[in-house]
């Protein structure tokens, strides 16, 4: 019974695979490697701009935040630009020149005495 293509290179793949699993590679390949991807590692920090960088640190720490943690920061995102408000418009109010009330009848100074004469 003559073999097909397609089983013939099914047994040179089983055949090469076989052989593969007997090969490791040498120590000096993992050092070179973690060397490799360490400097990999460092040109793509270099060609991000710091605008991603601190994006990409914030997401990462915000997924490590619980679910409470989270609504406590979102709240806190959300009160302080209401209380910023809230402060400027009570700030403005008081500030206000209409708000100050200047007395008209105001007597001269050389009118008023201080002093009691007996």
């Amino acid at each position: 019974m003559k073999r097909t293509e397609h089983e013939q290179a099914d047994d040179w793949s089983a055949k090469l695979i076989r052989l593969k699993r007997y090969e490791t590679p040498g120590a000096d390949y993992f050092e070179r490697f973690l060397d490799d991807f360490r400097e990999r590692q460092r040109a793509e920090a270099l060609r991000l701009s710091v605008g991603t960088l601190a994006m990409e640190r914030l997401l990462t720490w915000w997924e490590g935040v619980s679910v409470a943690g989270r609504l406590a920061s979102a709240s806190a995102l959300c009160a302080l630009p209401v209380a910023a408000v809230l402060f400027w418009f009570q700030s403005a109010h008081l500030n206000a020149p209409e708000s100050v009330a200047i007395p008209k009848n105001i007597p001269a100074l050389a009118e008023v005495s201080l002093v009691r004469e007996f």
